[in-house]
């Protein structure tokens, strides 16, 4: 929280703070890149989400947005999600994620 605090000391910069995701249930993440993200489907059995969640934190005037970036693969027809953390070749550049921020209203 603190690195939050001195990141907001400054308006208007744009900012990146690593979460440490391990306590959160993968199936939280895959639930919620499938209902707000955007998803892009690399090859059979390989989904990729983005998109970014705001919630009110407190300790904090307006609202703080977590970008996700979610991949689900399926295998023999079920499906497992990996956490948020993983790299794959759906890659956006930083263009479009600011242009993602600034144009689409997430609730």
């Amino acid at each position: 929280m603190d690195n939050l605090h001195v990141c907001h000391r400054h308006p208007g910069t744009d900012y990146i703070i690593k979460v440490n995701l391990r306590k959160t249930p993968k199936e939280m993440w895959l639930t919620i890149a499938e209902t707000k993200g955007i998803a892009c489907q690399q090859r059979e059995g390989i989904t990729e989400y983005v998109d970014a969640i705001e919630f009110k934190e407190k300790g904090f005037d307006g609202k703080l947005r977590q970008v996700f970036h979610v991949i689900q693969r399926t295998m023999d027809g079920r499906p497992t999600a990996a956490h948020p953390r993983d790299r794959g070749s759906c890659v956006l550049d930083l263009a479009t994620l600011r242009a993602m921020a600034r144009d689409r209203t997430v609730s």
